[in-house]
């Protein structure tokens, strides 16, 4: 928002001349365990040269604003702070735009970038979402694909990680990234506690994946300072602030943008070309007054609030339609309905056909539908609408679950009546978030979303119902990953003989749940009881589902790692060779099952004195975790380990020594201290020490 001192300032008149010229022009549409121990199987570099890798690429979600008034101060200081006229810088560029949200930071940011993409063609500029963990992912992901990085296309990848690298390599070329709305201090650096901040968790130390390198340039916008300073200089002076707008001028300017909702579908339809309302009606009045025209609008726009305000996609509000059976709409008006919003400007279009909405038109919106009985319908749906659209947790779901999570999370924030429908869609929605986290290995999390989605179930369906099985028995996989034995076994039973009694001892459910009983059993060193339930799944999925099928190498892996703890080394061997080489060929070489039974097969030679083979396979598993899951992943911690205990028994005593005391500082931060694994990383520390070998 610029001031001005009076009508007659000639910036005024022209800001005035370039809004009636905005008023009468047509909007352009837009494009667009023991360390050596096997794994189990819970049923639930590219060499540089000297040539530049990449031509530049223009990885930006938003078209120019053609109506931007433009700012000539701030912009210039921008050019003079982040010029790319130097072929080499000493350090790093960095600058962060500060000021409160809504007085034109990303705008400025957009501005100026556009300004790059014409005056240095040979520069790169990324476009980062910052506003929370999953839209930094995404940014990161979309990057990852347009540079083509190897790695990217494997779900498992940690995609930070192979764009940090990439970036930072020379041969990448001169690139800006926009780091977009860092506002909150705990997704960058952790918690102040040092005791509860985990500096490995990808979800709250963003700052660690910005690339830091001569070649590249950051511009941050922030409301947070002191996030602006930190992310920039360090000592203020690459500060430069945004002024703010007062209260009424920010209120102003959204009751101009909501009044429009009350232009008739005609001049909607001129995209408008017509006079814009001056907006001088009460708030309360405008949504109202624009259910009499173009319900439709306002009713995406009042859903839409609910939602995270970035990357709201047409499948969401094509979702929001199908929920008026009796009253549906037309694909028709569903497009011009997401048009007015658009052309006045309460939503804005990415190039992938996504919608954003600006904060401030989100928390007017809100507040405006709070002080009516609409509230909790709109709720209602946007609930109902992300629950039916969040898929299956599972490795195949992976990208869609990452996609939709900042919305699925925002609507269980939510309060919403506990009918019937709601309860049902907030526990489908609990049990898959839940069960994402739980194959991301945020084991934690998995737990707290899928006790309450087991909860409601035994409310609303009873202890009996698949669905509540279900919930159960991942549940107690949540515990088996915490180490929570007991509690995962007692589970376990409970849910595998309902399943028995319901479902049959045949069916995929019972046998995923026999499954996981006989893992548990394994861990607590109950190899007979383990080798007889996976003795008897094993059989009954190569009847059902075959030789190849996932599900039946994945028992095969687990009775192989019952063979290997009771010393029945060449038969789990045997067993280990060929679940590797089936899953390479069904599941392809660096997805997570095929990784585990690598790990397990270097664990069998390691028992058997074979370093050497060992030794290889620990490598390949490990660095193929660190891409696909990341380096405080508890799958890529075991890996670790595992080639600590490698290199400790064929004389590497020092690197084994550094191996395994990072491998105890992550398990510590990222398990616990009581952890199981930590437990055993602590005492395989302590044997060496003494002079013993336990690996």
């Amino acid at each position: 928002m610029t001031k001005f001192s009076d009508q007659e300032d000639p910036g005024f008149k022209a800001v005035c001349g370039e809004l009636r010229r905005w008023a009468t022009s047509r909007r352009p549409k837009p494009s667009y365990t023991s360390e050596r121990r096997g794994e189990l199987k819970i049923t639930l570099r590219q060499k540089e040269g000297t040539e530049t890798i990449n031509q530049a690429k223009f990885i930006v979600p938003y078209l120019k604003n053609e109506k931007f008034v433009r700012r000539a101060e701030i912009l210039d200081q921008l050019k003079a702070r982040l010029s790319f006229s130097e072929d080499n810088h000493a350090s790093q560029h960095r600058v962060s735009l500060f000021g409160l949200g809504g007085v034109g930071k990303t705008q400025i940011a957009l501005a100026f970038i556009h300004w790059i993409k014409e005056t240095n063609s040979e520069v790169s500029v990324i476009w980062v979402h910052a506003s929370s963990p999953e839209r930094f992912q995404q940014s990161f992901s979309r990057i990852a694909e347009e540079f083509q990085i190897p790695g990217y296309e494997n779900p498992k990848s940690n995609v930070l990680v192979l764009v940090q690298q990439w970036l930072e390599k020379k041969n990448c070329g001169k690139w800006l990234m926009v780091v977009d709305n860092a506002d909150d201090a705990e997704l960058f650096f952790g918690k102040p506690n040092p005791i509860e901040s985990n500096p490995l968790d990808a979800s709250t130390n963003l700052a660690q994946y910005l690339p830091v390198c001569a070649h590249g340039t950051l511009l941050i916008t922030t409301r947070n300072k002191q996030i602006g300073v930190k992310l920039a200089s360090g000592d203020g002076s690459s500060m430069l602030q945004v002024q703010e707008m007062n209260a009424s001028e920010s209120e102003s300017l959204l009751k101009s943008s909501l009044a429009t909702l009350a232009v008739n579908e005609e001049e909607s339809r001129i995209r408008g070309q017509g006079e814009v309302s001056s907006g001088s009606q009460h708030m309360d009045d405008i949504i109202p007054a624009d259910q009499k025209t173009n319900p439709l609008a306002s009713e995406l726009l009042s859903m839409m609030s609910y939602l995270d305000r970035q990357d709201i996609t047409l499948e969401i509000l094509q979702e929001y339609n199908r929920q008026h059976e009796d009253d549906p709409r037309s694909s028709i008006e569903l497009k011009r309905s997401i048009g007015i919003l658009k052309n006045f400007s309460l939503v804005t279009e990415q190039k992938n056909g996504s919608l954003d909405m600006h904060r401030l038109v989100q928390l007017v919106t809100r507040s405006w539908l709070d002080k009516t009985e609409a509230s909790d319908w709109f709720r209602r749906k946007a609930l109902v609408c992300i629950s039916n659209l969040y898929p299956f947790g599972e490795f195949k779901n992976r990208e869609v679950c990452r996609a939709y999570l900042a919305h699925a999370l925002a609507v269980l924030e939510l309060d919403v009546a506990n009918k019937d429908e709601e309860a049902t869609s907030r526990a489908s929605l609990l049990h898959c978030v839940g069960e994402y986290f739980l194959r991301d290995g945020q084991h934690r999390h998995a737990e707290n979303m899928i006790q309450e989605a087991f909860e409601i179930r035994m409310s609303s369906l009873g202890e009996t119902h698949p669905y509540t099985l279900q919930s159960m028995a991942n549940l107690a996989v949540t515990f088996y990953f915490q180490g929570r034995y007991k509690e995962a076994e007692k589970l376990e039973i409970r849910a595998l003989e309902a399943q028995k009694l319901s479902l049959g001892e045949t069916h995929p459910s019972t046998l995923r749940s026999m499954t996981n009983l006989a893992v548990t059993f394994q861990s607590q060193g109950r190899y007979e009881e383990a080798e007889k339930l996976e003795v008897q799944a094993l059989e009954a999925k190569r009847i059902s589902l075959g030789e190849t099928h996932p599900s039946t190498l994945g028992s095969m892996v687990n009775l192989a790692i019952t063979f290997y703890r009771q010393g029945r080394y060449e038969e789990a061997e045997k067993l280990e060779i060929r679940a590797v080489e089936a899953q390479k060929l069904s599941l392809g070489e660096t997805h997570p099952d095929t990784l585990r039974s690598i790990a397990n097969l270097a664990a069998t030679f390691y028992s058997q004195g074979r370093y050497e083979e060992a030794k290889k396979l620990d490598l390949q598993a490990l660095d193929a975790r660190k891409i696909s899951l990341g380096e405080a992943h508890p799958d890529t911690l075991t890996s670790m380990a595992n080639l600590g205990g490698t290199l400790h028994a064929s004389g590497h005593l020092d690197a084994a020594l550094s191996l395994m005391t990072t491998c105890l500082d992550s398990r510590k931060r990222v398990l616990g201290n009581d952890h199981p694994d930590t437990l055993r990383c602590v005492k395989t520390l302590e044997d060496w020490g003494n002079g013993t070998q336990n690996q």
